[in-house]
């Protein structure tokens, strides 16, 4: 005693797109990415993609820290049960890749120059210097191991050039003689 009718609303597909849009951005909102991510971009700007991105990045680097403490405490514990003597262990992640390198380096050298600078003009010394580089002290070795870089004797690094894409230097370190 049960009957079914099957009636269209409109007369085609009008408007199936639009309700498959907001299914999607309100299944990203529940999951807190953006719809970019998970390949339904609404947006084709590369600068949109640059915020996306960078905005990924940040949730990313909170979402790490938590498995970053969860895994030194695991290590902790697995190395101090087979018996080392351990006083911490330390978890380090690979740092995330850049959209644009080119403009990483760019402001790299800046900063970089910036220091010879103050160190130049004798606002601070060869050490803080040399500190504000990335090294323990102007006669010390550099904390991370920077591949193809000279040293001079204070720490700073020599040659650090970036250059433009047709291959020319864009600031130029004086030479130490």
């Amino acid at each position: 005693d049960t009957s079914i009718d099957h009636r269209s609303i409109t007369g085609d597909a009008r408007g199936a797109a639009d309700l498959f849009q907001v299914g999607e951005e309100q299944l990203a909102s529940g999951i807190d990415m953006d719809p970019a991510l998970l390949g339904r971009s609404y947006s084709t700007t590369e600068t949109y993609a640059g915020v996306v991105y960078q905005a990924f990045l940040s949730k990313l680097a909170g979402r790490t820290r938590i498995v970053k403490r969860f895994l030194e405490r695991v290590y902790f514990l697995h190395l101090v049960l087979a018996g080392y003597r351990v006083k911490k262990v330390r978890v380090t992640f690979n740092p995330a890749r850049s959209l644009n390198p080119q403009s990483d380096a760019q402001a790299e050298n800046f900063r970089l120059l910036n220091i010879k600078m103050k160190e130049d003009a004798g606002w601070i010394d060869a050490d803080q210097a040399a500190k504000e580089a990335g090294y323990e002290k102007a006669t010390g070795t550099k904390a991370a191991a920077s591949a193809g870089l000279k040293k001079k004797k204070n720490g700073i690094i020599q040659n650090a050039n970036t250059r433009t894409a047709e291959g020319a230097n864009l600031i130029r370190f004086p030479r130490a003689h």
